[in-house]
């Protein structure tokens, strides 16, 4: 592996990258790198001169005139560069956060401003609510995320299982089943996932 400075408009875009920007994470990443500069570096296969990681960094690069970006060299083939493409970022999304580490850090921080705030915002009522959800009894635990995401949506949990459902699906089900409690919907969701088996007529 070889580090070393590009410049980002001679980074070509690896054609088969699965990963979507929405606008709110471009407009944090902007205003993240307007005020401490681009840190982590982004990744290219020598072989191809295709880039693996760091899409949106590159983009924005270009946009706001950077001309110097730090670039980690990979010597990878075809399909070891199809892996990497596929997993890397999966892989680092699959870290957990100490909730009260993170509260820490977050309240040590001095305040920012616009966007750079509004994501500390973000951050910390992500995170603050899940020891709440993580009750462990198989409840369905309930949270309104819309200030969270672009696309407004509910966080769901089943026990240990987290999913979140566009805002729309969620009041449509509170539509159709409108005297419903919260086991009888989170009997339904885990039937509707063939994590419990369909109930007899008889049930």
């Amino acid at each position: 592996m070889t580090n070393k400075l590009a410049d980002p408009r001679t980074l070509a875009a690896h054609p088969d990258n699965p990963r979507i920007h929405p606008a709110g994470q471009s407009a944090s990443l902007r205003a993240t790198i307007g005020h401490i500069g681009v840190i982590k570096e982004v990744i290219v296969n020598q072989r191809t001169g295709r880039l693996l990681n760091g899409h949106l960094r590159v983009q924005l690069a270009i946009e706001e005139g950077i001309e110097a970006l730090p670039t980690k060299y990979v010597d990878l083939d075809e399909q070891e560069e199809r892996l990497l493409l596929a997993l890397f970022d999966h892989l680092a999304e699959m870290a957990d956060v100490d909730h009260s580490r993170l509260t820490v850090l977050l309240d040590d921080l001095p305040a920012q401003e616009g966007r750079l705030q509004a994501l500390i915002a973000e951050i910390r009522t992500e995170y603050a609510p899940r020891e709440l959800l993580d009750d462990g009894q198989g409840d369905l635990a309930v949270q309104n995320t819309a200030r969270l995401t672009i696309d407004p949506g509910v966080r769901i949990q089943i026990g240990p299982i987290r999913m979140c459902a566009p805002q729309e699906w969620f009041d449509r089900w509170q539509q159709t089943l409108p005297d419903a409690d919260n086991r009888t919907i989170a009997r339904i969701i885990e039937t509707r996932l063939g994590f419990v088996p369909n109930p007899s007529p008889a049930d």
